[in-house]
């Protein structure tokens, strides 16, 4: 089973990743992260993600994910996917 990260809860991480982690029987999302504590409360509340943040990186260091979805604006990857690469995931 790997252990899901998500980073961002806008409308890609709605629509597409976590719906997708959800329904694969070989993922399970352990966390997600936003700024936004209400739009991060009501969808780790839609898709029961137990753990919630506000950074990133706290999660990261916490959960220690397998995998990680960046689903933020574009300009935010670069640092949000070598912080992941630097941690292993």
């Amino acid at each position: 089973m790997f252990r899901v990260c998500v980073i961002g809860a806008g409308n890609i991480a709605k629509t597409i990743h976590l719906p997708v982690y959800t329904h694969n029987p070989n993922t399970t999302i352990v966390g997600i992260s936003d700024l936004s504590t209400e739009l991060l409360q009501k969808v780790a509340d839609e898709f029961n993600i137990p753990k919630r943040y506000t950074n990133y990186l706290e999660m990261l260091d916490e959960l220690k994910p397998d995998i990680v979805s960046i689903c933020t604006p574009n300009k935010f990857h670069f640092v949000q996917s070598m912080e992941a690469l630097s941690r292993g995931i």
